[in-house]
């Protein structure tokens, strides 16, 4: 379906809107309160920060670092809804009639 013409239904117990001093003043208070990151997450923290002195990654530090940024941005959503591979340009030329254009 067009999501630009998508509208959702108005709910019921509609609640009035917010004063544009109120609403300021609740994402203030929700930005200035402390993350505490889970252990998950202090993990890969860690690991992203050891991976960043590295010079050089391979494919599989590479795709490490997206599972890690997964967790960290994304709450490990795109885990299950992403295809993450990596070949070289030699593999890529060879398999090029095979392989999805990417823009």
């Amino acid at each position: 379906r067009n999501l630009a013409s998508y509208r959702r239904r108005p709910s019921r117990t509609q609640k009035k809107p917010l004063s544009m001093k109120l609403a300021t003043s609740k994402v203030v208070n929700f930005l200035n309160e402390p993350i505490v990151p889970s252990s998950k997450e202090e993990a890969a923290l860690h690991r992203i920060a050891e991976g960043m002195q590295l010079k050089d990654w391979g494919p599989d530090l590479a795709i490490k670092a997206f599972d890690d940024l997964d967790i960290l941005f994304f709450r490990g959503v795109l885990a299950t809804k992403t295809m993450l591979n990596y070949a070289t340009e030699e593999v890529r030329s060879a398999l090029s009639d095979f392989l999805p254009k990417v823009v």
